[in-house]
């Protein structure tokens, strides 16, 4: 099975980057996979009529999985 995951790369400041990583490591996930369960949770049109409906502890519990899904490949 081929991966065809593809990067993304974004400049933070150094506050914003150590947030990331005590966030990702104080709930046991990646940034990476926090950002694909973010990204598949945006809506698919220009301009979203509501509200993005993404709780917390459903990013942490999809990361998870994402990060679970990932290690079973390598």
């Amino acid at each position: 099975m081929t991966d065809t995951r593809k990067a993304i790369h974004a400049y933070v400041t150094n506050d914003a980057h150590e947030q990331w990583q005590s966030f990702a490591a104080d709930a046991g996930v990646s940034v990476s996979a926090m950002l694909e369960v973010l990204g598949s949770s945006l809506p698919s049109t220009k301009f979203p009529t509501r509200e993005p409906e993404i709780e917390m502890t459903d990013l942490i519990r999809n990361a998870r999985k994402v990060d679970a899904q990932r290690r079973r490949r390598s």
